[in-house]
């Protein structure tokens, strides 16, 4: 409703019609950033990330989504960067203390590291091109997913 209200419906007409071959726009359920209205989230194929925008205009909506075709870095919005403080809000769930993710990140480095080495070898060691170390890199990061449904206590 947030997103709504913020114009969504409007948005997305104009980004259907502005957009070119290869990107499809288009409706989602709720992205939870109703504070942020409205909220975009960008999927590239082929891609582990999903990449949100929150509270931006249609034109850069366009922009980002050109960015992205051209395959040029685009900043995207992160939980964790919002600038609220806890005067802003009637609800304060963190205490005055924003959630830097600390522990989370350290993971996703070291996962990272770890692939980029591997990468290395593979590329010395067997001969392989850049996009079979890049579906190597994916195929590891798909498999350590854990699916919560399938551990039984």
């Amino acid at each position: 409703m947030a997103c709504h209200l913020a114009g969504s419906a409007e948005m997305l007409r104009e980004l259907e019609s502005s957009v070119g071959a290869g990107v499809s726009v288009a409706g989602v359920s709720c992205l939870g950033r109703c504070d942020r209205a409205p909220a975009a989230c960008v999927s590239v194929q082929d891609s582990e990330h999903e990449h949100f925008f929150l509270g931006r205009s249609t034109d850069e909506l366009k922009e980002i989504v050109g960015s992205f075709l051209r395959v040029e870095p685009v900043t995207e919005d992160h939980d964790a960067d919002w600038g609220a403080v806890a005067g802003e809000s009637l609800v304060d769930s963190h205490g005055g203390n924003l959630p830097r993710y600390s522990a989370a990140r350290l993971v996703i480095e070291a996962r990272d590291a770890s692939l980029r080495k591997a990468g290395e070898i593979l590329v010395k060691e067997s001969g392989w091109g850049p996009w079979q170390v890049e579906q190597f890199r994916l195929g590891c990061i798909r498999r350590s997913r854990v699916d919560l449904r399938s551990i039984r206590r």
